[in-house]
């Protein structure tokens, strides 16, 4: 190697730690008043949620019932500690079938290094109805999700619940919550 060569490789490296070296005790020096980040994990602990939910419903051979069917509406959230009931309601409509599903429950939050997520366990009121033939059940609900925080006071939520009752119905879906 030419010693031109090595000073100049040897003074780039020189001139580049030591302008570095500041900028980087600059950006974690507390004394600049520059916030620590803060995870958008947590976000607002003990917030009210309302937001939107779109859900896809799969019949399991219930009678009239026989095609998957988007629903709809709104969520509701209310703080219980670090937990939250859950009550949400839904409509759909396709080719003459008409849907409600109104529920109530309970939702376990946790966190883990990597993701946030729930389960969800409650009860249900489902009607359908396909030319004005009505079928109505009552049971119980099963379901879990992953949380992605948007900001502090967004989520977006996908998960998959069970509705148990004579036949199960699968759903698929998600929706965003805003934290009150």
């Amino acid at each position: 190697m030419e010693p031109a060569f090595r000073l100049s490789r040897i003074g780039a490296l020189l001139i580049l730690s030591l302008g570095l070296a500041p900028i980087s005790r600059a950006a974690s020096s507390p004394s600049l008043g520059v916030p620590a980040c803060s995870s958008t994990r947590l976000q607002r602990p003990n917030a009210y949620e309302v937001g939107l939910s779109a859900q896809l419903l799969l019949p399991n051979r219930l009678d009239d019932f026989k095609t998957s069917l988007p629903a709809y509406g709104p969520v509701f959230g209310i703080p219980l500690g670090s937990d939250t009931l859950h009550f949400e309601g839904l409509y759909g409509a396709s080719n003459g079938l008409s849907l409600f599903v109104l529920e109530a429950g309970y939702r376990l939050n946790f966190d883990t290094p990597f993701l946030s997520g729930y389960l969800l366990a409650g009860g249900h009121f489902l009607h359908y109805s396909l030319n004005s033939m009505p079928h109505q059940f009552f049971g119980g609900n099963l379901g879990l999700g992953l949380t992605l925080p948007m900001s502090r006071d967004f989520s977006l939520d996908l998960g998959m619940k069970v509705y148990l009752q004579a036949r199960a119905i699968v759903s698929f879906g998600g929706g965003f919550n805003f934290l009150l």
